[in-house]
């Protein structure tokens, strides 16, 4: 039995396939207008960000910057509160370039939050370095750099059984349609020192790939969704025992900045969503990738089948233009608070590259399961 068959018979005896309906309340916007800023400037440009909760205060950490390029004046700020209505500046965090990708992760008692830091060139993505602090009581400890290798750039983490998983892609080669791209997974028991998990890297594609997102079920093994910038994207697969090189599957279609959670023992996706639909419509890579950003996004969610290594679209947030880095933090048993990023929802809608070039804010709904029938958008499959 190969990898890939080996976990979906693993997930068919363990999830419960039973689908839910879901729904989400409208947007509201709390940031800027909603927070505390004790006086921070904050320019226009309210993006990457991550939420958390600790020692029952939620922590947010947001970029804030000119625009959604690359940027000298950027900025990470660290929100706290004790809900999402009233948040308030507890730390900023400034290198003069620019900051991106702020992750939350605890062990213990102790809170982390990992970042990565990027040029000054504004149309250039130029990642150098990737920093953790961490909360002492009260207070923030300075960034320290950390030893992933030069021009990787963290995605997402998640803790199991005490171990930190890193996944992260090399980013210094991502627009050289030249160059092959790769993912590699990383681990570390401290949060500070972190090793490659294999000497190899887990997935390499010959074009740019980037955030691979990934779960683990209950035992041990990976599930995940990575962007292909050129491409369109995988769906991937990891054994417990064997996680030195993930089976996949691809799709014509892109899901960027995916963030993968379980309810009920199964897997839901939120990301990014080209309106326009298949992103992959000519062999020509650079061309599609302009003809993605003149297009028009939105966040949504989709159940992930991964027996049929398809996505089940359930429903779009409302998001528009410059869009989609959520995060997600859990509310109730069926309830979650998720927080995004958007062009102003209440304006004309814009495609993606008007929106980068525009002003952002933060907003959030709440995501509802219940037991009603589950009311299917659409169906992508990957190959």
């Amino acid at each position: 039995m190969n990898v890939f068959l080996f976990i979906i018979t693993i997930f068919f005896l363990q999830a419960n396939f039973l689908s839910q309906h879901v729904k989400t309340n409208p947007l509201k916007e709390i940031i800027p207008s909603k927070v505390n800023s004790k006086g921070e400037k904050l320019r226009s440009s309210n993006n990457n960000l991550d939420v958390t909760t600790f020692n029952s205060k939620f922590y947010l950490a947001t970029r804030n910057a000119p625009s959604h390029f690359a940027s000298k004046k950027a900025k990470l700020i660290i929100w706290k509160g004790n809900n999402l209505d009233s948040l308030e500046l507890s730390q900023t965090i400034e290198m003069r370039s620019d900051l991106r990708e702020p992750r939350f992760f605890s062990k213990n008692d102790t809170l982390f939050l990992m970042f990565f830091q990027a040029g000054t060139k504004k149309f250039k993505f130029q990642p150098k370095s990737a920093w953790v602090m961490f909360l002492n009581k009260n207070t923030w400890s300075k960034p320290k750099q950390i030893n992933l290798p030069q021009g990787y750039v963290p995605w997402r983490i998640k803790t199991y059984n005490q171990i930190h998983y890193l996944s992260s892609y090399e980013g210094s080669k991502q627009y050289n349609i030249n160059e092959p791209g790769e993912i590699r997974m990383f681990i570390s028991n401290n949060g500070f020192d972190w090793r490659g998990l294999t000497k190899t890297p887990q997935i390499i594609h010959p074009r740019a790939i980037s955030e691979g997102e990934f779960v683990f079920d209950s035992i041990g093994n990976i599930f995940g969704i990575a962007r292909l910038e050129y491409d369109g994207s995988y769906i991937f697969y990891g054994t417990k025992d064997s996680l030195d090189q993930f089976e996949y599957r691809y799709s014509e279609y892109k899901f960027d900045s995916p963030l993968l959670f379980e309810h009920n023992k199964q897997f839901y996706l939120l990301s990014r969503r080209n309106i326009d639909g298949k992103f992959v419509k000519k062999k020509k890579h650079k061309k599609n990738l302009i003809r993605y950003s003149m297009k028009r996004k939105t966040t949504s969610l989709f159940r992930v089948d991964f027996s049929n290594h398809c996505l089940i679209h359930l429903l779009d947030l409302g998001t528009t233009g410059d869009c989609a880095f959520p995060a997600i933090v859990k509310k109730n048993k069926d309830e979650y608070y998720i927080i995004d990023y958007s062009s102003n929802i209440k304006k004309k809608k814009k495609n993606w590259i008007r929106g980068q070039l525009g002003s952002t804010n933060i907003y959030m709904t709440t995501l509802s399961f219940s037991d009603n029938e589950e009311k299917v958008i659409a169906k992508y499959c990957f190959n």
